[in-house]
């Protein structure tokens, strides 16, 4: 008898446990598109056998990587604040069960880091096309594959926490088909 009731206690937590997974951890820098490159990655993922085009894509990789630890120091205030805002506003929804706070919260982030997104944008298009520009066709649908798997990591990140607020939420992009999330970069 005490063995039916165990099991529905288990399976309360489970579903708990799941709930908390539905809201994903966040951090702001990912949503900003903060995303640091590993240069010796690219050219294992890509292909390059050329060494003077490994060199190039190694200082345009480095290049890039400082920029966006550059927008890290410069938004630094901006990113720990969203990180502990959406944590506390996280906790409130899981609590109350309100799907609705989470998705104005995750909103209302989008909005504060869109100066720090829109930045990291640009310098991860003008990555993009400098490596772009040294590869060969092959070589270049793999680097377009390696950033889509890069940027469907940020972008999970991004959805986790409201998976009903996500349905919908690219309606109206002209059938961007999620790459809406990354303002065209690529």
């Amino acid at each position: 008898m005490g063995g039916g009731m165990g099991r529905g206690m288990g399976n309360r937590e489970n579903m708990q446990q799941q709930r908390q997974a539905s809201f994903g951890k966040f951090s702001a820098e990912k949503i900003a598109g903060l995303i640091e490159y590993d240069e010796d990655e690219i050219i294992k993922k890509v292909k390059v056998k050329d060494k003077n085009t490994q060199n190039k894509i190694k200082n345009f990789v480095r290049n890039y990587n400082r920029q966006v630890l550059d927008l890290k120091l410069k938004y630094y205030k901006d990113l720990t604040d969203t990180d502990r805002y959406i944590q506390q506003k996280r906790k409130e929804a899981m609590l109350q069960k309100d799907f609705e706070l989470m998705r104005q919260t995750r909103m209302e982030a989008r909005e504060k880091l869109s100066p720090v997104r829109k930045e990291s944008s640009q310098i991860q298009k003008e990555l993009h096309e400098n490596i772009s520009s040294l590869l060969s066709i092959k070589q270049l649908k793999r680097w377009h594959k390696y950033i889509k798997q890069k940027n469907k990591t940020k972008n999970t990140q991004n959805n986790s926490f409201n998976r009903q607020g996500r349905q919908g939420s690219h309606r109206g992009m002209g059938g961007n088909h999620g790459r809406g999330r990354n303002n065209g970069a690529f």
